[in-house]
């Protein structure tokens, strides 16, 4: 059975603030430098560019040899509960099927919805107000084409 490392990537001098949890078959030191020229595909980025790399530093959580991918995210989602008030991670590792049950999953939006309902109307109201311009803008070049054709100005004058 293949060995999966569990690690937490902290601030040095605040090893008990914000982290990053995470899984990995690497030596630690690489999966570090990995994380490290991630961009923008890794929430892991947070604390790189709030902090920087010299700042930051891997921990080892533990090492277990596990059966496949699966196990050990189950078991990183056991250690993103318990550090999830410090986790910069947003997304769950793992995902159980009583998780994705539609009854589940219409909570959890009425939820979000509920607590994120300001945020949520100024960014539609961000995109009426761009998606509105970008009409207008159309609407704009389309009526001075249409009064260049009618000023003789189309294709069979030129």
């Amino acid at each position: 059975m293949p060995l999966y490392h569990f690690y937490r990537i902290v601030v040095k001098a605040e090893p008990n603030g914000k982290c990053y949890v995470g899984h990995t078959q690497q030596p630690l030191h690489k999966r570090f430098h990995d994380h490290s020229r991630m961009r923008e595909r890794c929430k892991s980025q947070v604390l790189f560019e709030e902090y920087g790399k010299d700042a930051l530093e891997i921990i080892l959580i533990r090492s277990i040899e596990l059966p496949d991918t699966t196990h050990a995210r189950r078991e990183e989602r056991q250690l993103f509960e318990e550090y999830r008030d410090m986790c910069v991670n947003k997304q769950r590792p793992f995902v159980s099927d009583d998780e994705k049950s539609p009854e589940v999953l219409k909570e959890q939006r009425r939820v979000y919805y509920q607590s994120n309902r300001e945020r949520l109307y100024s960014l539609e109201k961000q995109n009426r107000q761009k998606r509105n311009s970008q009409k207008r803008a159309l609407y704009a070049s389309k009526k001075k084409a249409e009064e260049g054709l009618e000023e003789g100005r189309g294709w069979e004058g030129r």
